[in-house]
């Protein structure tokens, strides 16, 4: 290319998108707490990357605040309301535009259905914003490039600190202003062992994998490489990668690990036996300890609360998956037959309540 993309970047100054992040939540934080409160359920509502942010915050949510979350496809929600809303329920909406017809569509039912609601958005006039109960407005998350990278992993860092708040943590909210510190030290760092692997490793297919909120991260980095690589790519559940996927296996795939506390012997063992059957494997985890940790490893060092250094996670597969469509011959700003948020003619929406629900 030319020119510099924008999502090249737009991923370099990720950490400026988690700064406004931070100081947004601080100056919103306790009235979205507020508003939750009360709900015995959370749901989590996006499409697409916002989609992904949503199964990253619903488990961190449901850690945090010991209460019922769920992330739920943005369609779901107004085509089978019935399956996701109950009595109290509060929804999150997340779209970076602000505009997707999906999640103004989804915010509306439940606003129709007594739901309280919170939009997470970069923009403030948007359809999102300006229906919902409470806007957090992330215009720091502004992005030129069609592809979403650093407003994703703001808004992962928002999800967190929005159940950091609604918890009462105040000693990890605390830690948070460590997040953008570390952000900054960790870049340059993705940014060179992502030209490595680009440079030493030839694949042609990836999967990533990653437990308990990791599984959303695994979600965003599999959705990047689709949009600008058009390679094959998926996202598993971190134990279930044995269960059938395992199959695709062979020296062309690409394996990327989101390493977790909880998962991290297994993520040993699942790397070493995937790289037995030819794959090379990439770890993203606090600590690169061990030996099986060793053919492709980003450490970061961050020292932060697990929960807390999820948005570092993303930026190596944002890196790599830019220079990849880069090497491909792609433009990573456009990829194919997408536009920066989608519209679409909804029509015919009925809710079909069970009788046992319907005046709960």
């Amino acid at each position: 290319m030319s020119t510099r993309p924008y999502t090249l970047q737009e991923i370099e100054s990720q950490a400026e998108a988690l700064q406004d992040a931070q100081q947004t939540m601080s100056a919103c934080g306790a009235q979205v707490a507020q508003l939750l409160q009360p709900a015995p359920r959370v749901l989590f509502v996006g499409c697409g990357s916002a989609l992904n942010v949503a199964f990253v915050a619903a488990p961190v949510f449901a850690i945090t605040t010991g209460r019922l979350a769920m992330p739920v496809p943005a369609g779901d929600v107004f085509l089978y309301p019935q399956a996701v809303i109950g009595p109290g329920t509060a929804v999150v909406c997340i779209s970076r535009s602000g505009q997707t017809t999906e999640t103004v569509q989804a915010q509306r039912t439940a606003r129709s259905l007594g739901c309280q609601t919170v939009a997470l958005t970069a923009y403030p006039d948007s359809p999102l914003a300006q229906e919902a109960d409470v806007a957090v407005v992330l215009t720091g998350s502004q992005e030129q490039s069609v592809t979403t990278t650093g407003s994703v992993s703001a808004m992962v860092h928002a999800g967190t600190l929005l159940a950091l708040q609604a918890a009462g943590e105040a000693a990890h909210l605390a830690e948070a202003g460590r997040v953008v510190e570390s952000c900054e030290e960790l870049l340059p760092r993705a940014r060179r062992l992502a030209e490595q692997i680009q440079e030493e490793a030839r694949f042609s297919k990836v999967a990533f994998v990653g437990a308990g909120p990791h599984y959303g991260l695994a979600r965003e980095a599999q959705l990047k490489f689709k949009e600008m690589t058009l390679l094959p790519s998926d996202a598993y559940s971190l134990l279930d990668y044995r269960h059938g996927p395992m199959s695709n296996v062979d020296g062309q795939m690409l394996l990327g690990l989101f390493g977790s506390a909880p998962g991290a012997p297994q993520e040993d063992q699942l790397a070493a036996e995937m790289a037995d059957l030819g794959a090379t494997t990439v770890l993203v985890a606090e600590s690169c300890g061990s030996p099986a940790r060793q053919q492709y490893c980003l450490s970061l060092d961050s020292g932060l609360d697990e929960l807390l250094a999820l948005p570092l996670q993303l930026a190596l597969f944002q890196y790599l998956a830019c220079y990849t469509s880069i090497r491909l011959g792609y433009d990573p700003d456009h990829p194919n037959n997408l536009t920066h948020y989608v519209q679409i003619e909804v029509t015919g929406i009925r809710c079909c309540w069970h009788t046992s629900f319907r005046g709960s």
